[in-house]
């Protein structure tokens, strides 16, 4: 049997919600036979960007208000436009290959999980969308 390493960056800054989030991972990781975690915890933003720069990783589990965010957003927002990765609102990112529909005002992922899109950014986000579904096609095509 296959086992999948994934790479998870943890960034919070509050060492009892590290604590939560590492058990929960734990608790997850022992229902899941073919799949081990190698994780990485950061307090902050700037520790984050000094130290992960360059590193892959598979999910990134980021605190909603975290100090030095801001510098995190223009570092990683970039790189996002190059991935299959969007930010339909500010605290949350999406792989576009587990969205099942876009709406309006939602994406619902294929998990039936609705994702909000930021109504100021509706417009950027669907035209990423888009252009996402325009690449899969082609690749489909070849």
């Amino acid at each position: 049997r296959d086992v999948f390493l994934c790479r998870i960056i943890v960034c919070e800054d509050t060492q009892k919600d590290r604590e939560d989030i590492s058990g929960l991972l734990a608790q997850y990781q022992r229902t899941r036979e073919d799949l081990k975690f190698t994780i990485s915890y950061y307090s902050n933003a700037e520790e984050l960007l000094i130290q992960a720069d360059g590193l892959h990783a598979d999910l990134y589990l980021l605190d909603a208000i975290l100090p030095g965010m801001t510098a995190l957003n223009e570092a990683v927002s970039p790189e996002l436009r190059q991935t299959d990765f969007l930010q339909p609102h500010q605290s949350v990112l999406i792989n576009m290959s587990f969205v099942a529909e876009m709406k309006r005002e939602e994406f619902v992922l294929k998990n039936n999980m609705h994702v909000p899109i930021s109504r100021l950014r509706r417009s950027e986000i669907r035209t990423r969308y888009l252009e996402f579904l325009r690449r899969q096609m082609e690749e489909d095509s070849h």
